[in-house]
Order: C-alpha cells, then structure tokens, then sequence
C-alpha cells in the first residue's frame, strides 16, 4: 500500500466525551484513504485538581478556573474542593 498523495499516513486524535466527533474524524479519514486511530480520555478529576491547586501558588490572583470539553460533574467537585481549601503559604503553618 502506498502513502496517500495527501502526504499523510495516519491521522490520530483525542476525542473526551463525543461519539459523533470520532465518527467525524473516522469518516473522513477513509473518505480520502487514510488510516485513524482514535482515543476516548474523559482526564482524571483528581489530577486536574492538583494541576489547580499549584497554579493558585503561581498564580495567586487567578480566579477563574475550569475545564474543557471532556469537564463533568466530577471534574468541577474536584476542582471546586481544590479552590475552596485555604490557601496554604511557604513557611507559615
């Protein structure tokens, strides 16, 4: 098999939560012949939450903090837990 006259070999993406963006993608990749591979990754509220909880030390000023498109319920919890706890100071205890 032979690469497309696109240039292009695969196409890969990262979709968080919609079916029908994937069947999107999917589909027009084998309109022009090209392989797709796509991945389902809805993140880890826990993890988004420590990302937040850091950025309040380096950014102390920010005060608008969400998500993206694959954010849910569980996501704003997390982050909602994260903003709320005091804000602990170097040095102090």
């Amino acid at each position: 098999m032979s690469s497309p006259p696109l240039g292009v070999d695969l196409v890969s993406a990262i979709t968080m939560t919609y079916a029908d963006e994937a069947i999107g993608i999917a589909r027009a990749a084998d309109d022009v012949g090209i392989p797709a591979v796509i991945s389902f990754d809805t993140g880890d509220p826990d993890e988004l939450a420590e990302h937040v909880a850091s950025l309040r030390h380096t950014l102390p000023r920010l005060t608008v903090f969400g998500g993206c498109c694959g954010t849910d319920h569980r996501h704003i919890a997390a982050l909602a837990a994260a903003v709320s706890a005091p804000k602990s100071v170097p040095g102090q205890r």
